[in-house]
């Protein structure tokens, strides 16, 4: 549960030390992501589904049409406190990565609260939906690259 509580601070450290929305879209990214797997945790999956899929996604509609009509060619990020946010995920996913997996005694395999946390929010449907994932993934940055005013095909141009 703490570490869910971490993502809260990281996205909002994210979203105030950059300059540029090109990078604090990531933070609100990371807030959402927080705020849902708290859910998932408290015993509400329904919503933290609700949650990743209408505000995470919402936010990133939104973010690409204002990227679209942004006049910030290049985005710059703060580097001033980058060694810093380095260091502290790390340190936030240390634990992570230590509880994703557990054994017992008899070296047999015991699933982890978050396996099952993540086994409960998505269940046998975990593939196809990192499936659609990467897919509107593709279709973001394939969008993104048409926003660009260097080439022919543009969507300022449209």
């Amino acid at each position: 549960m703490m570490a869910f509580c971490l993502l809260f601070l990281c996205g909002g450290f994210i979203i105030v030390f950059s300059g540029s929305p090109f990078y604090s879209v990531f933070g609100v990214l990371i807030v959402a992501l927080g705020h849902a797997s708290v859910l998932a945790y408290l015993g509400f999956p329904f919503f933290s589904l609700l949650i990743t899929i209408i505000y995470a996604g919402g936010m990133l509609v939104v973010f690409l049409f204002s990227t679209i009509l942004s006049a910030d060619r290049f985005p710059v990020f703060s580097a001033k406190y980058f060694g810093l946010v380095l260091l502290g995920g790390w340190f936030l996913a240390l634990p992570l990565l230590f509880s994703a997996f557990s054994f017992s005694a008899s070296n047999t395999f015991v699933a982890s609260p978050l396996k099952r946390v993540l086994s409960s929010l998505y269940g046998d449907w975990a593939i196809g939906l990192y499936l659609v994932g990467v897919a509107l993934l593709m279709a973001l940055v394939g969008v993104l690259a048409l926003g660009f005013e260097g080439g022919e095909k543009s969507l300022r141009r449209l």
